[in-house]
């Protein structure tokens, strides 16, 4: 078995070498298969270049402490915000 090498352009196989094949003769393609893009990540993080960008979640709030919303006098924030842009 001979091996050829080539690349692909607009949908036809250019062999970089000067060689003649007859018209008719089955080839045979082998593509490389390219990194995924998980690969690429833990490469660039056992480089140093990456860190992981996911979060711890928050810690549980301490028993009898209430987060729920107080209620305000006077006009929302937002409508403030927006009267003194004006």
């Amino acid at each position: 078995m001979v091996v050829y090498h080539g690349v692909v352009k607009d949908n036809v196989v250019v062999l970089n070498e000067n060689a003649r094949l007859p018209d008719g003769v089955a080839v045979e393609i082998h593509v490389p298969i390219a990194p995924s893009l998980p690969d690429d990540r833990e490469l660039l993080r056992t480089r140093g270049l990456l860190q992981d960008t996911t979060r711890a979640s928050p810690a549980p709030l301490p028993a009898g402490i209430d987060r729920s919303p107080i209620p305000v006098r006077g006009q929302p924030l937002s409508e403030a915000i927006i009267a003194e842009r004006r």
